[in-house]
């Protein structure tokens, strides 16, 4: 996992408030990270359904064995906010460098590395390997 993280953190999908004049997201960075998903998580891109919402938010829907099941919703989001002082960072904000931690414990340092697109990559790795190792036919039983 630690590979796919670094490669979204190094995307560099920074929100702004809305009624902020002085600063808009670089919308082609999210474009950048949603080819980056698809490449590295075919099987997901192939058995769910993938809706892009006013371009640039992703829904993806797994339809469920048992449609009389209510759904179950996993969330996360993959924008994060501006890096503040990029010199107060142990770590370049967005260069998504593994290194350990002042434990010794390896992890991958950036903006978005624990809020959230390491939940967002999880959930990606997770259902990847769901359906690798049930060559496409696992589903889960609700949507």
């Amino acid at each position: 996992m630690c590979g796919n993280l670094s490669a979204a953190i190094q995307c560099k999908t920074v929100s702004f408030d809305y009624h902020d004049p002085q600063h808009s997201a670089d919308l082609n960075e999210f474009a950048k990270l949603h080819r980056l998903l698809a490449a590295r998580f075919p099987l997901v891109h192939k058995h769910l359904t993938r809706t892009a919402i006013n371009e640039h938010s992703l829904v993806f829907e797994w339809p469920g064995s048992d449609p009389s099941q209510k759904p179950w919703l996993a969330y996360a989001h993959l924008d994060v906010v501006p890096e503040g002082n990029a010199s107060q960072w142990t770590h370049a904000p967005f260069s998504g460098v593994v290194a350990n931690d002042a434990s010794g414990r390896p992890c991958v340092w950036g903006r978005g590395a624990i809020d959230l697109k390491n939940l967002a990559l999880g959930w990606m790795e997770v259902i990847e390997d769901l359906l690798r190792e049930s060559k496409g036919a696992y589903r889960p039983r609700r949507s």
